[in-house]
């Protein structure tokens, strides 16, 4: 069942599962792991509350084919106590859903420059503009994410 506001009005129009796992071989910290679409290129994306942007590793790039010439500024941000250098882009981020409809929004996307080691870091999507672009609640009892969009 999806969730709703004291109103009646919808507060959740969709839900998926999710995983609760480190995010990488390296960690032991577990995440909530969802699976989303950036453009047209499925991938899974832990939740940052805590950070800023999508967060696309420079193989997302590649695909959704970004080039510096389409990005909105150069960036710099300081991940894992690294500052990285990279571009912010303006992307479609789609979070599917196993209950209810699938929910697209416009997310300002930050794609670290390729000199990153980046292969076994999932997306990551932060508080400060992408996530704060939709309503959303964690069942952590059934490890389900519910969203919906602000209104």
């Amino acid at each position: 069942m999806l969730l709703r506001l004291p109103n009646g009005e919808s507060f959740a129009t969709g839900a998926i599962d999710y995983t609760y796992t480190p995010a990488t071989e390296r960690e032991d910290t577990p995440r909530i792991t969802i699976d989303v679409a950036i453009g047209n290129l499925r991938t899974p994306a832990f939740v940052d509350t805590g950070g800023v942007y999508l967060i696309c590793s420079p193989r997302i790039a590649w695909g959704l084919n970004l080039s510096p010439a389409d990005a909105l500024q150069a960036s710099q941000l300081v991940l894992r106590g690294t500052t990285v250098h990279g571009m912010l882009y303006r992307v479609p981020l789609t979070l599917f859903a196993t209950q209810g409809n699938a929910i697209t929004i416009d997310a300002t996307a930050f794609v670290p420059d390729s000199s990153i080691e980046w292969s076994d870091i999932p997306c990551i999507l932060g508080m400060y503009l992408c996530l704060e672009r939709l309503r959303f609640a964690v069942d952590p009892l059934n490890e389900v994410f519910y969203f919906g969009e602000l209104s």
